[in-house]
């Protein structure tokens, strides 16, 4: 939690009220800026591990759209915003019968 910062209240909202008490009990800690913590690292590689560190799985980047970022780099040779990708994939899953 020293690097993605304690979670909040609304950040608790999946787990049981044992684990909520724990965390409570832990020291807390700010979000770290990641291009800060890691400034030799590419920002689409910064971007991509804070969606999957993101506390609350509810928030967290899934498996598949992790695979479609990155198939969609290699195979274009671009670095496409994680923001964009997810609003590609949502609209194919819409549209079409595609599963990815």
């Amino acid at each position: 939690m020293q690097l993605i910062g304690t979670p909040d209240e609304a950040d608790l909202g999946f787990v049981n009220e044992n684990a909520k008490r724990y965390i409570s009990q832990l020291p807390r800690h700010a979000r770290q800026s990641f291009p800060e913590k890691f400034p030799h690292v590419h920002p689409a590689a910064i971007d991509l591990v804070e969606n999957m560190l993101t506390f609350d799985p509810r928030q967290r980047i899934t498996g598949k759209l992790i695979l479609t970022i990155i198939l969609i780099s290699f195979t274009t040779c671009i670095q496409v915003p994680f923001d964009l990708v997810e609003k590609m994939h949502h609209t194919l899953m819409h549209v079409s019968s595609i599963s990815f």
